[in-house]
């Protein structure tokens, strides 16, 4: 028998530490302090074992993406990250990947570190002399 179902082995077979941000360790404090013995529970209490399709197939419908995989869900996990600004070698650290050329595919969600650099060059540094000059005039 397998140590890991298929769902939960990671794609390259290595199992990895996955830190958890305080939110995450807040809710699975609560849910120990309910006396909860599984993380992944249905409202019967009963223990969820492996990702619900219906569950799924209704999220698909309410945010309007068909079709949603649940994979669908690291993607958008480490598109937060990037937009957070999240280092993408930190982003390669936390999600797993082997390399940063998979982790590039995220890189185009956060331009914010251009913006220290758009204005290191001026083209027509002669047009910002005039405006100036042509506010004083109007002044």
């Amino acid at each position: 028998m397998e140590a890991f179902p298929r769902w939960h082995r990671p794609e390259n077979g290595r199992s990895r530490p996955m830190p958890l941000n305080s939110e995450a360790i807040a809710l699975l404090e609560e849910r120990e302090a309910a006396g909860t013995e599984h993380c992944f529970t249905r409202e019967s209490g009963m223990r969820v074992t492996q990702v619900d399709k219906r569950t799924l197939d209704r999220a698909a419908i309410l945010s309007s993406i068909k079709p949603l995989k649940f994979h669908d869900l690291r993607h958008t996990w480490a598109s937060w990250h990037v937009q957070s600004g999240t280092p993408l070698m930190v982003l390669k650290e936390l999600g797993g990947w082997e390399t940063i050329e998979m982790v590039q595919k995220y890189a185009h969600l956060d331009a914010g570190h251009l913006a220290n650099y758009v204005n290191a060059t001026e083209f027509t540094p002669h047009l910002r002399h005039t405006k100036d000059s042509d506010k004083k005039k109007a002044a």
